[in-house]
């Protein structure tokens, strides 16, 4: 079974399913290939019409957007709401806290922030290398090494997401967000080696508590009379049922171009800083908090705009910062040649769910 909304973002630097030719026009080959042939022998499509995730006209709004067929109407309430020039300094001020999620269509900008922001937490920042079965397998990009770095940099307090599932019965699923307690390395071992795990707290950790322990209390004495004493909580306990040890995890794969190892392999912790997140790596996620979602002057993929104003559930979470121009929300993605193809690739799978509908309802 395969699931998915063509209108996202295919993957970076690749192509999606339903395209057989490069954007130079030359014939794709070997897997690609073979992965366009096999998603094209489908013919049994069900089509989900139910979106459970937002609402009223801000839904209406993105199902148009998904489909480069946004009005005049849409555009003035995404600057009408999301835009910094029409928000109240208190608003403005809330996107300025640690917590908002920040979306950005470049890695370089993704890392600056979230680079910029760790060093303001002022905790000794941990280097975290990955470990290869052979010194080819360090040139191996994070994305084609299911997205474990070759380096971490890691603090106490720093934010993390998970970038693998796992656990999804716990809650531990790609794309659940947390802090770093601290580091557990093996006897002998420290920085830039592997720990052997790092504990991270998970607000929606479901399972039962690896650390029973309870923080110490935080008192103060509050009275104005230095002969006596009146202590009130000023912290609540460190419950510590949160708190997950994450381990090391592998990613295997074999031959590539160029090289004569049959086998290679990369040991990380499928997690990354995530003050910050490149749209791409936000997709599939529902962020429950604020955004900043600098999206620029360029549609650089089809989906783009979508998947990063999707990512909320209500548009009173999202700040675009100083805005956009109208055509930035039309033309300029209403234009691209792979929305074209897309919605090409959509009028198939509605021809085949048709009959599929058909054929289950009689």
């Amino acid at each position: 079974m395969l699931t998915g909304d063509p209108g996202q973002l295919p993957p970076v630097i690749g192509l999606s399913m339903w395209v057989d030719r490069t954007s130079k026009g030359a014939r794709i080959s070997g897997l690609a290939l073979k992965g366009y042939y096999l998603y094209r022998s489908i013919k049994n499509v069900m089509k989900l019409t139910v979106v459970l995730r937002q609402g009223g006209f801000f839904m209406e709004a993105l199902l148009r957007l998904r489909d480069g067929k946004s009005t005049v109407e849409d555009h003035e309430f995404i600057m009408q709401n999301c835009a910094e020039q029409n928000m109240t300094p208190e608003r403005i001020n809330a996107f300025k806290g640690d917590d908002t999620m920040y979306l950005f269509t470049t890695n370089a900008d993704n890392n600056t922030h979230n680079m910029n922001q760790i060093q303001k937490i002022n905790e000794k920042i941990c280097l975290i290398q990955a470990e290869h079965d052979c010194k080819s397998s360090k040139s191996r990009s994070t994305e084609g090494a299911r997205k474990l770095a070759n380096k971490l940099y890691v603090s106490k307090r720093s934010r993390v997401m998970l970038l693998w599932n796992v656990n999804i019965s716990l809650g531990l699923v790609n794309g659940s967000t947390g802090h770093v307690v601290g580091f557990i390395y093996r006897e002998g071992h420290k920085a830039p080696d592997l720990p052997y795990s790092i504990i991270i707290h998970f607000d929606d950790y479901k399972g039962p508590p690896f650390f029973t322990i309870y923080g110490c209390k935080q008192y103060e004495n509050i009275s104005v009379d230095p002969l006596i004493k009146e202590w009130v909580l000023i912290s609540p306990p460190d419950k510590r049922e949160k708190w997950v040890p994450i381990l090391v995890s592998e990613y295997k794969w074999g031959k590539s171009v160029n090289d004569e190892n049959p086998n290679h392999s990369r040991k990380q912790f499928p997690i990354c800083l995530a003050w910050a997140l490149t749209v791409w790596k936000s997709q599939g996620m529902t962020i429950k908090g604020l955004v900043k979602f600098l999206l620029g002057d360029k549609e650089k993929e089809h989906g783009l705009t979508y998947v990063g104003f999707s990512r909320v559930l209500k548009h009173e979470q999202l700040d675009i910062g100083p805005g956009c121009s109208l055509e930035r929300l039309t033309t300029k993605i209403s234009n691209g040649y792979r929305l074209k193809r897309r919605l090409i690739e959509d009028i198939r799978l509605d021809v085949l769910y048709d009959t599929c509908r058909i054929f289950f309802s009689n």
